[in-house]
Parts: structure tokens; sequence; C-alpha cells
């Protein structure tokens, strides 16, 4: 027989034909289409991956096929009815890739988190950028859309995470998930709890545009979204449309991000950081971060300890408004000079001063608010930093710590010295 494949497999794939006695010819799937027709006419099997559309004009030049493979699970490339017309078998290999599908999700979402493309980016440009916060996994809730080969591995490699796992699949009992230690709920709970979403669904007819418009509403502030599965399964007229409102609605946050289209985010980032950069612009829109929003009054002054690139400032700033007063502190001189750009290309009021908390000359009791992203754990002179946190504070001053290491710290401290819990 002789069998033809189409774009690219693993040399021990080819070998395992060649030695059953298959004729085995390669050509590329960016052949031009009337070369490419010109060639199949003489098969009686071909393998094809994605990037080959078997249709009925594909058929129709194929007249001696009998078998269609598919090096991989999804088959929405192929035309099922058209093949079955035909009298050609197709064949997929549901269990080929799934591993490998498994662990590149997790790694996409590990990227996402440790904010990974971004140092890499600074690092290439020879900058070491200490303002990069990334996140954790640790105790966050994961919503996994489909409970099938990919999925349920996914589920099992997060639970390793000590996530949460919430599942949404409607052909999937119970006991299903049970065994795998996750909880089985509805698509809407999903959507609204997850901290970070992945998808791994096969595109149908049922699965097309399954995340539209409503279910990005849906989605609580700051979330990420992982799409591992397909194309067409996220409606992205809908994302883009969302881009744009964000950005109509946000126009003093939009000057100092990068000017970028909401298609350009896509194009230079691809879909995954796209849809990122739209919930985490969102965030600092003011959407995401509700207890910073709420936590400084007109007229109050903020002090931001360790302003990294100054978006926290840039929103405190806006609460504490035009008879307010915004003070970063950053060890990073350029970390500095960046917040006070971004600070001044959005309207905001901010002064910034480069050194250590300690080394600031603020007054006793003159800051009503400070914010702080991991600074304190990241200190070598942790206890000079806290003394000095609660040495500037007001009375009835409040603490905004977005580091769980940094709020232990800072909790333990208080709690073992009386000197600081008395002030």
């Amino acid at each position: 027989m002789k069998v033809l494949v189409i774009d690219t497999i693993a040399p021990e794939g080819l070998a395992f034909l060649t030695e059953r006695g298959f004729q085995v010819e390669q050509v590329s799937s960016k052949l031009p289409r009337e070369e490419l027709f010109a060639t199949i006419a003489d098969y009686e099997a071909i393998i094809t991956r994605s990037s080959t559309t078997v249709t009925p004009e594909f058929l129709s030049h194929a007249s001696r096929l009998r078998i269609l493979g598919r090096a991989g699970v999804g088959v929405d490339n192929i035309d099922i009815e058209a093949c079955s017309r035909q009298g050609v078998v197709v064949a997929n290999a549901p269990y080929g890739n799934v591993v490998s599908a498994a662990e590149h999700t997790v790694g996409m979402m590990l990227a996402l988190v440790r904010k990974i493309p971004q140092a890499h980016d600074a690092l290439k440009q020879l900058r070491w950028d200490r303002g990069i916060y990334g996140s954790e996994l640790f105790r966050k809730t994961a919503g996994v859309i489909g409970l099938g080969k990919v999925g349920s591995r996914v589920a099992a490699r997060l639970k390793a995470f000590e996530m949460e796992v919430l599942v949404y699949d409607p052909y999937i009992p119970e006991s299903r998930a049970r065994d795998l230690g996750v909880r089985l709920t509805d698509l809407g709970t999903l959507l609204g709890h997850s901290d970070i979403i992945t998808v791994h669904v096969p595109l149908t007819d049922e699965t097309e545009n399954m995340i539209a418009a409503r279910e990005l509403a849906l989605m609580k502030p700051g979330v990420r979204l992982v799409n591992c599965a397909r194309g067409g399964i996220v409606q992205e007229g809908d994302l883009l449309a969302a881009l744009e409102t964000l950005r109509k609605n946000a126009p003093r946050l939009l000057k100092f991000s990068r000017a970028l289209t909401a298609p350009d985010w896509f194009k230079e980032y691809g879909f995954v950081i796209g849809l990122v950069a739209f919930f985490l612009l969102a965030s600092f829109a003011g959407v995401g971060n509700p207890h910073l929003r709420s936590a400084i009054q007109p007229g109050e002054t903020v002090l931001d300890l360790g302003s990294g690139a100054g978006l926290d400032a840039i929103i405190a700033s806006w609460g504490a408004g035009a008879s307010g007063n915004v003070i970063g502190v950053d060890l990073n001189p350029s970390m500095c000079l960046k917040a006070q750009a971004h600070a001044a290309a959005s309207g905001s009021r901010m002064e910034c001063h480069q050194g250590r908390m300690e080394d600031i000359p603020l007054p006793d009791r003159s800051v009503d608010v400070v914010i702080s992203n991991g600074v304190v754990n990241l200190s070598f002179r942790k206890r000079k930093v806290i003394e000095e946190l609660f040495r500037v504070l007001k009375p009835g001053g409040r603490l905004s710590i977005t580091d769980i290491v940094s709020a232990k710290q800072l909790s333990q401290s208080i709690v073992n010295d009386p000197k600081l819990w008395a002030s």
C-alpha cells in the first residue's frame, strides 16, 4: 500500500510503516493546492495533521484513497461525512499527544503566573527588572472546562500544586470527578470563581464560541485563561470588543500602557498573552483591586513601598485625588523614573524616592495608607522596614500588603513585639 504523509511526523512513525512493507512518501502541507491535489491521486492511505483541511474537493482528487489517518486527536479539519460517502475510513490517535498537551498547558499556566515571558524579554534587553512580580498556583482556584483525556491529566497535575480544581463537563459523572479529587460544577460557577481557567474540549457545533461576551463578563478580574485546545472555542470578536470597551472606559490607564490596539496585543503576544493583558489591565484600571481602591480616600497620603512600575501608586493617586499625596519608594532608580513617567502620562500626582524605606525623610505619623507588593519579604532588613512602616503610619492608618509572606512577616512582628503592638 502506498502511504502519503502530509506534514511532519516523528521519524519513528515513518520507520514503523516502512519496516512493515508500506511505500511511504512525505510532502509538505505548504505545497500549492494544485500540486497537492495532483500528488494525492496515487495514494491509498494518507496521514495528515491539523494543518491540512480535508474537504469534498480534496477527496475528489484522491479517488484511490481508502484510509485517512489523523496524527493527533482532533478531527475538526476533516469532513467526516464526505469521507464516509466516499468509503474512506478516518482514524485518529486519541492518546497520541495527551500527556504533551497536558504538560504544555501547565507550562503555559506557570509562564503566565510567574510572568516568565516579561522577565525573559527584560533580560534580553539587559535589564534585571526586580519590579516584575509573579504569583503562585498554590492555593489558587483552577477551572478546567472539559474533563476528557487531556483535561483529566491537567486536573491531576494541578492538584499537585495544591490548587482547588473546579470542573465543568456535562458528560462526566460525579464519581469520575471524585476519583480525581476535583469538584464538578456548572459553567457559570467555574467562570466566576476561578483564578485560572483552562479549556480542553474539541471544536464542535456545541463548543464553538462557548466562551463569548456573556462568559467573559462572568469571569473574575485578574483571571488567566489558557486555551491549548482549539481556536474558535473562544469568540475572539467578543474578546476584542471587550478590549476596546476597556480602552474607552480607562483612557488614563492606556496612556501609559504600550501603544497597542487590541488586535496588536494578539499579533505581538499571541492569543493567551493578549487575553491575559485584557484581564490584567481591567484589574489595574480599578476592576480587580477593590481592597486598594476602597482603602484610599480623597486627600489622604499614600506610601507605595517598592513601587516597581508604579501601577499600584497610580491607582492610589486616583483614590487620593488632587488634594492627596502619593509617595513611592524603590531601590531601583530606573523603576522610580518609570513610575514617575507613568504617573505623569496618566495625569496622576506621585513622587518617587530611590533608596531604602528607612532612608526616606518621612515625618512620624504622616501616612494614611501603606501599600506594598512583597518588599518586606525581599528586604534583608525586615525588622527595620517594619519599624519604619509603623513609625510613619498615622493612628488608625491602614496597610495593604498584597504578598502573603510579607503579610505574615508583619503580623508575626506585631504579635511578638509589644512595642510595635502598642504603636
